[in-house]
């Protein structure tokens, strides 16, 4: 057997397991499992998940020399310093911390039990408080990074991240996004929470291709104009004062603009290759400006202002149309489409 699954299982007890000498993979999510001692009985273990079971005490993973992922998402562990035995770890995920107490010693949690794991490709973590993140910067083989924390004021230590490809930034606090500009190799960067986040700084990122801001708290749209290789942008709750540098963008396939003050879709109108939009609780009222968006699938116009569907008559691509309060109270300018196989969403009337 090489992999054994108690997913979720009415378990409480780990038994023997020297007899298992060919398993690679344990999956102990969601298990009243406290003693997880006898993994020890298996050291060519690579792949271990103990996400939301009732393990408290780490230290067997000094014994797992071989391990490659390691999943600890909601655990009460105070005590991580035996991650840092993983010298062959590619795979970290440490998040959903809970626990008596747990919220009060994370606030002060050295993270350096990260320092050696010189392998790690992934690492998924929620920080509680302003911790110092200097050590999740000492990841130099990092390729993708999930950093969750509301209170980080300081993440200039993932600048040295070089090889980073995915980055996803979760803060409230961060105003200055340009300390991410070494990070030439980003494909896709997330950044989430209430800061002001000016990308403006970033004009090296070549190669960006997935953009997504949430609460966007920034002067102007242009600097997301800037990156030659963009095809994914999602905005959640935007507001510009001029929306014209999206006529430059016309490499875009992918675009969300949910809850923005876009009111004119005709600064829209050369985003050819578009095949997803998603223009939701928005101010417009026409969607005139997409008429001549052919290659769009999937367009949501739920919560807006529009009324008159013709302009869509000619999207003989389109294949899901959600309008879910709105003023339309007639299909009939795009029956053809519907008669071809478009599925409509949310209509009222």
């Amino acid at each position: 057997m090489e992999t054994l699954s108690l997913y979720q299982a009415n378990v409480s007890y780990l038994p023997s397991m020297a007899g298992l000498t060919a398993l690679r993979t344990l999956n102990l999510y969601g298990t009243g499992i406290v003693d997880i001692s006898p993994i020890a009985e298996v050291p060519r273990l690579t792949t271990l998940n103990l996400n939301r079971s009732q393990v408290t005490d780490l230290s067997v993973l000094s014994s797992l020399g071989n391990l490659r992922s390691l999943s600890l998402n909601g655990l009460s562990i105070m005590d991580y310093s035996p991650v840092s035995s993983l010298k062959s770890l590619r795979f970290l995920s440490l998040t959903g911390w809970h626990g008596n107490g747990a919220s009060e010693f994370l606030r002060s949690l050295d993270l350096a039990f990260l320092n050696g794991l010189g392998a790690l490709k992934s690492l998924e973590i929620d920080i509680i408080g302003d911790a110092d993140i200097s050590a999740i910067g000492n990841l130099s083989s990092l390729t993708q990074l999930s950093v969750n924390g509301s209170d980080i004021r300081d993440i200039s230590p993932l600048a040295k991240l070089t090889r980073l490809t995915e980055l996803t930034v979760t803060t409230n606090l961060v105003d200055d996004y340009g300390v991410l500009a070494p990070l030439t190799s980003l494909e896709s960067l997330n950044i989430y929470g209430d800061g002001k986040n000016d990308l403006s700084a970033l004009t090296d990122m070549n190669i960006l291709n997935s953009l997504t801001m949430d609460a966007v708290n920034t002067d102007s749209i242009a600097p997301l104009a800037q990156f030659p290789a963009l095809r994914r942008l999602v905005l959640f709750d935007a507001a510009f004062d001029d929306y014209a540098p999206f006529l430059r963008m016309s490499g875009l396939e992918t675009l969300q603009l949910t809850d923005s003050n876009l009111a004119d879709t005709s600064v829209l109108k050369n985003l050819a290759s578009l095949t997803y939009l998603n223009l939701s609780q928005s101010p417009i009222s026409s969607v005139a400006g997409l008429a001549d968006l052919t290659s769009l699938q999937t367009l949501y116009l739920a919560d807006t202002e529009v009324q008159d569907l013709s302009p869509l008559a000619n999207l003989v691509n389109l294949r899901l149309l959600e309008i879910r309060n709105t003023l339309i109270d007639s299909l009939a300018p795009i029956q053809t489409l519907i008669d071809h196989g478009l599925e409509i969403k949310g209509l009222d009337k």
